[in-house]
């Protein structure tokens, strides 16, 4: 069967575009299609007609005709065809306009790109930062923030496909990942915290989008990276300084949500938390009036959770270890001051913020029923907690009780913990 852009564009456009087409139109449509890009030279061609001027919807599908060729026949390829493609997908990158071919087509572009970097990094391809970093050294200026986006989408793509424990679908997967892991933190890890730092230091109050997808990725991979490339005196700094930015202020938390979240030795971590104050932070930036929509305000009461969850979790394990006072005495500040603003924010008008801090407060609770050296201060914190469930376990007069939906059934949920947290206190 003879291939042409033509047909192709019809056939596309009959099945994305002409919602009145009769059904036989559109099964001989996706026959055809289907026959492209089973066929042999079916790649080569899309790779020839991926670089003329067509329209988002055709390029997107040649991009999923990319990924198909990937994901199930790219090791039928041979070497030098695998490097032929791989090297022409580069060569797009600083090519991209995002008002001619929108989003969708960079989201599926850093998909194939992730799965050729999967297929090809460990063995043919180790040199795949260094050479998409080299496309942004070499672009022109009017390119620069294009390339960035492309990459910084790669970078997400590529911890969503083959980093990302949740997409490990077999104990092979798991060691390939880990691998690649080994890999990038010795070959390129060093290079994307200077690259996401840069961009946040540049473009925070330029462009909006990059600083999103930077600190997307930051929060993806501070997991597994060495901590000290994001928890230093160049980096955190700037990412407070965010805090202040209204568009980027939410994602910021979700950076030091993931900061602490990392796995660590305790008195390490307790060290870390000690010197981020985050509980100044939050302090600081929970303040006036608050509404249902404000997702900042729930990236503020998540990050009090993990705040207070890690610090009684630190302090329980160095008791074990027997550790210096002063490392229990530092664990118990943070602790007390997490518990101030995880009790501001199960006070909250809007359930879903007080729902947010409520495995703290649990965990709060069961210390407190361990530690048998309890204060004036851990009694006050019993009393205003005793307070804030009665006051919130109230139904209010929106409350439907002839024709309870979804909103009651929410806090019916929601009063089931409430009286959960009120047993232990009892």
């Amino acid at each position: 069967m003879n291939f042409d852009l033509q047909t192709l564009d019809k056939a596309v456009s009959t099945l994305y575009r002409n919602g009145s087409q009769l059904q036989e139109q559109r099964d001989q449509a996706m026959n055809y299609l289907n026959s492209f890009s089973n066929s042999p030279n079916g790649w080569r061609l899309s790779l020839d007609f991926f670089f003329q001027p067509i329209h988002a919807e055709l390029k997107f599908y040649f991009l999923t005709v990319f990924q198909d060729l990937v994901q199930y026949r790219f090791m039928s390829l041979s070497l030098d065809e695998r490097k032929f493609f791989y090297s022409r997908l580069l060569v797009w990158i600083p090519l991209y306009d995002s008002r001619l071919e929108g989003r969708l087509v960079a989201k599926k572009f850093a998909q194939v790109m992730a799965r050729v970097f999967n297929s090809e990094y460990l063995d043919s391809w180790t040199t795949f930062f260094h050479d998409l970093f080299g496309i942004l050294d070499r672009c022109l200026v009017d390119q620069r923030e294009k390339v960035i986006e492309i990459l910084l989408r790669i970078f997400e793509a590529i911890d969503e496909t083959v980093i990302n424990s949740e997409f490990n679908r077999s104990s092979q997967d798991a060691a390939h990942a880990t691998a690649i892991k080994d890999a990038m933190r010795v070959e390129s890890v060093a290079k994307m915290a200077k690259f996401w730092f840069d961009i946040l230091g540049n473009y925070s109050a330029s462009n909006v989008l990059l600083c999103q997808l930077s600190l997307l990725n930051i929060q993806k991979y501070v997991g597994w990276i060495d901590i000290n490339l994001v928890a230093n005196q160049f980096f955190l700094p700037l990412i407070f300084h965010l805090i202040t930015n209204k568009d980027l202020k939410t994602d910021a938390c979700g950076v030091l949500e993931q900061v602490i979240s990392k796995g660590m030795p305790s008195e390490s971590k307790l060290q870390l938390l000690a010197q981020l104050r985050l509980q100044d932070l939050i302090a600081q930036a929970n303040q006036g009036t608050v509404s249902e929509e404000d997702e900042f305000q729930r990236a503020l009461a998540k990050l009090t959770n993990v705040l207070g969850v890690e610090a009684i979790t630190c302090r329980t394990d160095c008791v074990r270890g027997r550790a210096a006072p002063e490392i229990l005495a530092t664990a118990d500040v943070i602790v007390q001051d997490a518990v101030t603003l995880g009790l501001k924010f199960l006070g909250s008008e809007w359930d879903d913020l007080s729902e947010s801090v409520l495995q703290f407060l649990g965990s709060y609770l069961h210390h407190v029923k361990h530690n048998k050296n309890g204060n004036e201060k851990t009694v006050e914190n019993l009393k205003q907690l005793l307070q804030i469930i009665r006051f919130k376990l109230q139904y209010t007069e929106e409350y439907n009780f002839e024709q309870p939906g979804d909103e009651e059934a929410l806090f019916e949920r929601f009063r089931k913990d409430l009286q959960s947290l009120l047993r232990t206190i009892h």
